[in-house]
């Protein structure tokens, strides 16, 4: 209960947003719209009674009255559904919004890891429609409950025993509120199906992926799998909605029975003389107009259940985002080599599971990196590289052990002097290069950017960081839109990852600067000029206490690397410079000379 009020209220305050005057003007409509088949039943009445002792002002009264009514109802039509679109589509608007900043503000991308996250993510995004319903259902409950009690009111007036028929709705409501329920579940458990058919309908729609579809010829095989996972998800809702369609209409079996008694002892009180032919016609309108109160009410009743579920969601989403474990830099000593009173970074006990997994992708992890070092990072795919990438970019928190940043100059923190006792968000301020770089189908210029939003007008910051990269873009070729979605020029992908680098060097005096295997899809030329850039790029963009780290499987840059880390089975294995371990005769050793030899 308390979680279902939460998500009213919070319904309620973004619905506000668009302007408590719009909500207000809406409620009044809905009120006088639910005014309106009772008094045209009443209405009805008075011209029947009328016709039937040739009364003509019961006749004139009656027809007056219900045609001011129908003007009534098409004028509060008329000023109501324009305003109720703008709020929708503002509240629609501010719930995207809303999702935006909530993931993209996370401290770390661990939420993404997470099947409950993922699901729920999927779930809001299709239908945030939904979460707005919750304010329109609680208006038009509030209108249907209003317009019933008027019909009950004329009811009574007829004959007192009526007032017990709207009752007879109540079965109908509480089978549409458990119908909800069960519909509900049904989307919980086919969220996974669900998103797993829209991402092979990605995969089956997308040139991207197009290309190796038809060449190994699985698009059949796609497909059915794309159908496969729709069934099992359509057969989950198939299920609750048969479910719920048996408890509704044992509902409505007992409204209409009762409703059928009604009508029974209505005509028999008129042939008894009771009441007049006035009434019984009244009676009889007004059991249409119940009926339709009644239907109304189960259906928002179930759209009620629906949207606050999507709410439910959405909030737990923020609840999750929020309470993710943010990796703090923790200040003062560490243990390992070198770290007593030493400006760097101290892995200490360092390990990380990720979510779900049954084992640990890291562990065991000690290690000292002094500040102003160059670094180097090798290991077999799958060894810990870009678990280890991660949690030094702060992109995900240690499952065991601590990370600690002490003294890296200007980059520490979020402007945070590094003893000025605050505490950053985030542990340096860093630039990357990333094996698997974002595609920002932007302009040139704006892809290239966002690498630095303080800097992205500048337009000699731009130049200067496509120069700096050696990618082959010109000048002139900046403000052309990527992307073939949207009309523009479509990159390779050795292009894109162009972009990339020349976005990683945007930034100025950094704290950390990571290429992470970067030369993906580069040619032999521009692979070269990369590393050369990279070289450079450690003089010029990071500061004088920051730390560069380079992740590849080509050893050479190791020998002018300060540190080389070897991983190899999620561990730390080896650690020092290129010469050491050359002299060490270990695992660097094996694979450094197993890569000159296929050079030679």
């Amino acid at each position: 209960m308390r979680e279902s009020l939460r998500a009213y209220g919070w319904a309620w305050r973004v619905a506000g947003r668009s302007g408590w005057w719009r909500i207000a003007i809406v409620v009044l409509a809905n009120l006088l719209l639910a005014v309106h088949g009772s008094a045209t039943a009443v209405s009805l009445g008075f011209m029947v009674d009328g016709v039937a002792n040739g009364d003509t002002a019961r006749i004139v009264g009656g027809s007056v009255s219900a045609a001011l009514l129908v003007a009534l109802m098409f004028g509060a039509f008329s000023v109501m559904l324009p305003v109720q679109t703008t709020v929708t589509e503002r509240s629609i608007h501010e719930v995207d919004q809303r999702l935006i900043r909530l993931a993209g503000g996370m401290g770390t991308i661990e939420p993404y890891e997470n099947a409950g996250f993922a699901d729920r993510l999927t779930t809001v995004r299709r239908e945030p429609s939904a979460i707005i319903s919750v304010v329109w259902s609680s208006v038009s409950s509030l209108s249907f409950l209003f317009g019933i009690a008027v019909a009950m009111t004329a009811l009574a007036y007829i004959d007192p025993r009526l007032l017990l028929l709207p009752l007879a709705g109540i079965p109908v409501i509480l089978a549409t509120r458990a119908a909800g329920r069960i519909r509900n579940r049904a989307v919980d458990e086919a969220a996974i199906t669900r998103r797993a058919s829209d991402h092979l309908f990605s995969v089956l729609t997308d040139p991207d992926y197009g290309k190796e579809v038809r060449v190994f010829r699985s698009g059949g095989f796609l497909l059915g799998t794309h159908r496969a996972a729709r069934r099992e998800g359509n057969t989950l809702l198939s299920r609750a909605d048969v479910t719920a369609s048996v408890l509704v209409f044992a509902g409505w079996i007992f409204f209409g029975t009762a409703w059928g008694l009604a009508l029974a002892m209505v005509a028999s009180s008129a042939v008894s003389g009771s009441i007049g032919v006035g009434e019984v016609a009244t009676v009889i309108a007004m059991a249409n107009v119940i009926q339709n109160q009644v239907t109304g009410m189960s259906g928002l009743t179930r759209d009620l259940i629906s949207g606050t579920g999507m709410v439910r969601r959405f909030l737990w989403l923020e609840d999750h985002a929020r309470t993710a474990r943010r990796p703090v830099p923790e200040r003062g000593d560490a243990a390992g080599a070198g770290a007593a009173g030493a400006a760097g970074i101290v892995f200490t006990d360092v390990a990380y599971r990720y979510p779900d997994a049954e084992a640990d992708a890291l562990s065991g992890v000690n290690v000292f990196v002094p500040a102003g070092a160059s670094v180097m990072v090798v290991g077999e795919n799958g060894a810990g590289k870009s678990t280890f990438v991660r949690l030094l970019l702060g992109l995900c928190a240690p499952t065991g052990g601590s990370v600690a940043f002490r003294g890296l100059g200007a980059g520490a923190g979020a402007g945070a002097e590094p003893d000025s006792g605050a505490e950053p968000e985030r542990g340096v301020l860093a630039t990357a290069a990333f094996q698997d770089a974002a595609r920002f189908e932007l302009t040139l210029r704006e892809s290239i950017g966002v690498g630095a939003v303080e800097r992205a007008s500048d337009e000699e910051a731009v130049r200067g960081a496509l120069a700096d990269s050696g990618a082959r873009f010109t000048v002139e070729e900046l403000d052309t839109q990527l992307g073939r979605r949207w009309g523009g020029r479509e990159l390779s992908g050795g292009q894109w990852q162009q972009v990339a680098v020349a976005r990683s060097f945007m930034r100025r005096d950094v704290g950390l600067l990571v290429f992470d295997e970067p030369n993906a899809g580069l040619d032999p030329i521009i692979e070269d000029r990369l590393y050369r850039r990279y070289m450079a790029a450690r003089e010029h963009i990071v500061s004088e206490l920051g730390i560069s780290v380079l992740v590849t499987h080509r050893i050479s840059p190791g020998v002018s690397a300060d540190l080389v880390l070897v991983f190899h089975e999620g561990r730390l294995a080896e650690a020092g410079s290129h010469e050491e371990l050359v002299e060490r005769g270990g695992r660097y050793r094996e694979l450094y000379e197993l890569q000159v030899r296929a050079y030679r």
